[in-house]
């Protein structure tokens, strides 16, 4: 029985430690008591850092040991002598509603409050705003929340980072909202609003200073943020070098920036989704720009205006090729969109309403840089490409041949593109490199082997859109990039009649490339011998020899006369010839001749025994045999009697 008892008051007492509602956590004590907890330094004297906390994806709630207990208390009370809360220590808390921060504190970590969507009211009794991590309120409705802080040091945590994005800051239990912060300090720059402009100077008397990142999705914004109502025109003063990742993010208000001759980049998303109009440019070198700077900035609206003499290089530069107008003073014309350039190792140019892509070196192949998108209003991408702010003087693109990719984005938003050629060293073709190019009606591919699709690389193109392939590729191409309309590639074969006459002068390719006919040329005393590659020797074009491109063929003769010579019998006389409709044959007759004629493909049109009594296509009178031509195509014709051969020329 005392076996018994034993154990079962062990097994109480395990079960009351996962119950327990305080314990501790390196040299800090915690307990939960009234719907509060509270955690303060274990020694009687000192301070003490908090610990860093993973998070328990188990449960979706801090690591920290009072997470367990996430519905035992809404109010957090930090005591004094705790000089820092650890990464994620109250992180996916979304019952928390309260928390008080000691002065003692001068460092909160990581996601501390990360996701505690319940979080409305702040008691930090600090004088001085506390560096914050990253992410440290993140999915926290600041705008719905209030911080209380001592009595004199509103104005500060108003200019904050940060702490400035709380909605209402007090300095009294009761005490009215301070007005927001016009003026602070970020990092070694310092930023003021007046008149409804921003200006970012450098702190330091002398020397210059790059400008703070902000990480936007981890709710880190710039400062002046929260006070984006109160201007619309920005002002980068001299000795800034750079314009941070995210440093004017939404902001709409934003109409104006001026950027300093010191700036030599600008971050990513520095200027995403701004109402940007005007951009002063003081630099003569374009700035590199991050990924995303303008993006859904409908430049072709806005007006950049450059130094006198750096037009040309902001109108050919990467992003900033975009302005609708580039102006080198400030009523100056606007510089005309760039016709050529230089992309990587391609190069481009554009005339005739055609853009030409080709490789800049005489021999080898080159590969399409991949590009980005710039907004042009709604939400509208366009190719950060060169060639995308001359988009409206061209309709055709012509990628030569040793150009092995096709970029990403490369003709995104080209919607006055029409017609593509595609040479025949094509690879590949980038992640939505045509994509909205909604008039595109034909695309013509050079490669009788599919080049590999990025994703997207159609999408919202024109539907109807006709994909033309090289003879015997269709089958190839069937279900490649979402065409519905695939057709063999038709070729202009110009007929040269080389010294005599033809109609037509023009022919096009049929199925698998061939001719559908030949037409049979004519010239005075001259036998038509066949349509050959060149207009001495090459090879003889039929109507089965298959074309892969545009090309010319020319007619080739040898001589001939309307009298044929004979060996033991009357000479063989034809006339007319020319011919338009009867045909008489003056020959020397015997039993069994018979007259053949023969086309200029060796086909035989026409055959007929000699016979005294033949009445149905020609007849024999007084030693002259005729043939009605009427029904036979304009033409060169061979007569054969026997042995003996004339040239006919209907006409």
């Amino acid at each position: 029985m005392k076996k018994l008892l034993i154990i079962l008051t062990c097994g109480l007492l395990f079960a009351t430690n996962l119950n327990a509602q305080s314990g501790t956590t390196g040299d800090l004590s915690w307990s939960i008591a009234n719907d509060t907890l509270r955690i303060r330094v274990t020694a009687p004297t000192g301070t003490v850092t908090m610990n860093n906390f993973n998070f328990d994806f188990n449960n979706w709630v801090t690591a920290a040991p009072w997470g367990t207990h996430r519905d035992s208390f809404s109010v957090a009370i930090i005591e004094e002598r705790v000089i820092s809360i650890g990464n994620r220590a109250f992180m996916n808390l979304t019952g928390l509603t309260s928390v008080t921060i000691p002065s003692s504190v001068t460092m909160i970590g990581n996601q501390a409050f990360n996701n505690c969507t319940g979080l409305t009211y702040i008691v930090n009794e600090a004088t001085t705003p506390q560096n914050l991590g990253f992410g440290v309120f993140d999915r926290v409705v600041l705008a719905n929340a209030t911080l209380r802080v001592p009595p004199g040091a509103g104005f500060s945590f108003s200019g904050a980072e940060g702490w400035v994005l709380f909605s209402c800051i007090i300095e009294e239990v009761e005490g009215d909202c301070i007005a927001p912060a016009m003026e602070g300090i970020s990092g070694d720059l310092t930023w003021s609003i007046a008149n409804d402009t921003l200006r970012i100077r450098v702190t330091a008397p002398t020397g210059t200073e790059a400008m703070n990142n902000f990480d936007f999705d981890m709710g880190v914004t710039a400062p002046w943020d929260a006070r984006r109502d109160s201007f619309s025109v920005a002002i980068i003063e001299e000795r800034v070098t750079s314009i941070g990742n995210n440093a004017f993010f939404g902001g709409t208000g934003l109409t104006s920036v001026t950027i300093p001759n010191s700036v030599t980049s600008i971050g990513s998303q520095a200027f995403w989704s701004t109402g940007l109009t005007y951009v002063v440019n003081d630099a003569t070198t374009p700035q590199n720009l991050d990924f995303g700077v303008f993006s859904d900035v409908p430049l072709a609206n806005a007006t950049l205006r450059v130094p006198v003499g750096a037009g040309r290089s902001f109108a050919d530069a990467r992003g900033w090729t975009l302005f609708g107008c580039i102006i080198e003073e400030v009523e100056g014309d606007c510089i005309a969109p760039a016709m050529e350039g230089i992309s990587g190792n391609l190069s481009w140019s554009i005339a005739n309403d055609t853009l030409r892509i080709r490789v800049t070196a005489p021999t080898g192949t080159a590969t399409m840089n991949n590009f980005g998108s710039i907004s042009v209003g709604d939400g509208i991408g366009l190719t950060s490409a060169p060639w995308g702010r001359s988009r409206d003087f061209f309709s055709v693109a012509i990628i030569e041949e040793r150009v092995t990719t096709v970029g990403g984005m490369a003709f995104l938003g080209c919607t006055g593109l029409t017609s593509i050629v595609i040479g025949n060293s094509l690879t590949s073709i980038g992640s939505e490199a045509f994509q909205r190019t909604t008039n595109l009606t034909s695309v013509t591919m050079l490669n009788s082997t599919p080049p590999t699709l990025g994703t997207n690389v159609f999408q919202n193109s024109n539907p109807e859109r006709c994909l033309y392939v090289p003879p015997r590729a269709k089958e190839a191409y069937t279900n490649w990039g979402g065409f519905t309309c695939i057709r063999e590639l038709v070729f202009r074969i110009t007929f040269d009649p080389n010294g005599g006459t033809v109609n037509p002068t023009l022919g096009t390719t049929g199925e698998g490339g061939r001719l559908a006919f030949l037409p049979t040329p004519t010239r005075n005393e001259y036998t038509f011998t066949g349509w050959f590659t060149d207009t001495v020797g090459g090879t003889q074009i039929t109507t089965n020899t298959v074309f892969n491109a545009d090309d010319t063929i020319f007619a080739q003769w040898s001589e001939a006369s309307n009298i044929v010579e004979t060996h033991g019998r009357a000479s063989l006389h034809v006339h007319p010839n020319p011919v338009t409709n009867e045909l008489h044959i003056t020959y020397d007759w015997q039993s069994g001749d018979v007259v053949e004629l023969f086309d200029m493909n060796g086909r035989r049109v026409f055959s007929q025994r000699v016979a005294v009594e033949t009445q149905c296509i020609a007849s024999l009178q007084s030693g002259t045999f005729t043939i009605d031509m009427s029904p036979f195509p304009n033409g060169n014709y061979i007569l054969r009697i026997g042995n003996r051969i004339a040239k006919i020329v209907k006409r």
